[in-house]
């Protein structure tokens, strides 16, 4: 999407998605990356994504999400690796999770979770686990 376009509804789309206009809705892609002049607001799922814009809504990534040094981010995100250069803004709440399988006759799975909330740059408090 080029920085001109509006969009509002829903993508889902296999490899990599760049919006650098402004989209209102929910995408579903393998990537997608946020130009600098993108603003996005609602949900974002996919494997990686990196944040040079503005995004307001929920991000899920199952392995990462980047917000760049101009990325703003106003909501909660969930990944197994979060990356904030400086500058990079996160208001809301981080669930940093990851699945960890043990073998046994009954075959558990646990979950350990770790949250944290980050408001302005750089400041980080622990929410539990």
């Amino acid at each position: 999407m080029g920085v001109d376009s509006a969009v509002k509804g829903e993508i889902d789309t296999k490899g990599t998605l760049r919006i650098d206009g402004r989209f209102e809705g929910d995408v579903r892609a393998d990537r997608v990356i946020l130009g600098e002049k993108g603003a996005f607001e609602g949900n974002i799922h996919a494997q990686s994504v990196l944040i040079g814009g503005t995004v307001k809504g929920m991000i899920n990534a199952s392995d990462s999400i980047e917000i760049n040094t101009k990325g703003r981010v106003f909501g909660s995100i969930s990944a197994l690796k979060l990356i904030v250069l400086e500058g990079g803004i996160l208001e809301g709440t981080a669930i940093m999770e990851r699945e960890l399988r043990e073998k046994s006759s009954d075959d558990v799975t646990v979950s350990v979770e770790n949250t944290m909330t980050m408001i302005n740059e750089g400041a980080i408090s622990p929410q539990g686990g």
